[in-house]
């Protein structure tokens, strides 16, 4: 699998907001990191969005 932080998608054009409520979505292609931590995006899944 590979995933992207919120970081490696807004210099790729995304802004945060947008990725923020995808990540809330339902069946989101996000997930958060152990502890509260970072949000990641599963690259596979996040690029069939919209298709």
């Amino acid at each position: 699998m590979v995933v992207k932080t919120i970081r490696e998608l807004i210099k790729e054009g995304w802004t945060k907001t947008e990725l923020m409520c995808i990540a809330h979505s339902k069946g989101s292609p996000a997930f958060k990191t152990s502890g509260g931590g970072k949000w990641l995006f599963d690259m596979e899944a996040f690029a069939k969005i919209g298709t």
